[in-house]
This record gives C-alpha cells, structure tokens and sequence, in this order.
C-alpha cells in the first residue's frame, strides 16, 4: 500500500498596501511530490474521505482546472480498508492504493493544522489556490470535524 503525505507551503506576498499570505497544500507519495506544477484543492479531498467518485483533489495554482491541464478528476474508490486513487490528469496515469484510516488521519491532520493557523491574528488571507478564502476553508473545517479522528 501507498503511505499519503500532505503538508503546505506558506506564501507571502504584497497585495498594494496589504500583505497577502497563501497556503498552498500538497501531496507526496514515497517521498514524491505528486503533482509538482499543481496544488491540492482541499475541499473535494475532504470529500473523498466518506464519498469515492470523481473527485477534484488536484487543481492548478489559481484555481482553473483547465489552465492546469486537469480534465478529469481522481477516480476515487472505497473498500472496506483501503482507499484507491486513479489519476488521470495530471498527467501521467497512475494508480495509488492507501490505507483507509491513515488516509483519513492525514487528511484530518492536514486540516487541523491548516486551522491553527487561521485562527492566528496574522493568519492567511487565501487558503491554497487565489480567491478561496478563509469563509470556505472554515465550511471545509466543520466537515472535517464531523468526520472524527
């Protein structure tokens, strides 16, 4: 089985006067970034963690999939303990087969840790691609925290 590693990269950046900070998730398999010119959409990998189907999990850095050359989303397939991935865009097709509950631990994870720093005075503006704000992500949070973990 695939161990699923996600964590993000903080962006600063000036907006004008204001100072605009991103956080910008992604994932690694074995070590790998999985998608190295794309970013995690957190929204539908949430999603995936209860519902299998076509999921939008990757997306280009400013939030059109089409820019990024995404067309289709992860095939997302549940068993009883396992999670399964068929990529087809980005490019290359691949298959990634993950552990049901380490997939939802680091999913969660991912999320709580996202949270802490919303709720910093300082905290970000945009959460992962431009314009998804922190409205959403906090939308994002409360299902998270019904899933438990």
């Amino acid at each position: 089985m695939d161990t699923l590693k996600l964590g993000f990269k903080l962006d600063a950046y000036q907006d004008g006067r204001r100072w605009i900070k991103e956080m910008r998730p992604f994932a690694k398999v074995k070590d790998e970034l999985l998608f190295p010119d794309h970013q995690i959409d957190i929204g539908p990998l949430v999603d995936s963690i209860t519902i299998p189907g076509e999921h939008y999990i990757v997306t280009c850095t400013c939030g059109i999939l089409e820019c990024g050359r995404i067309y289709s989303g992860i095939l997302v397939a549940h068993e009883r303990d396992a999670i399964h991935w068929r990529v087809i865009d980005p490019e290359p097709e691949r298959l990634f087969t993950f552990k049901a509950a380490q997939y939802r631990r680091v999913i969660c994870m991912l999320i709580d840790d996202l949270a802490a720093i919303a709720e910093e005075p300082d905290g970000c503006n945009e959460y992962g691609y431009h314009g998804f704000y922190r409205e959403e992500f906090m939308e994002i949070f409360q299902k998270r925290q019904l899933i438990g973990e």
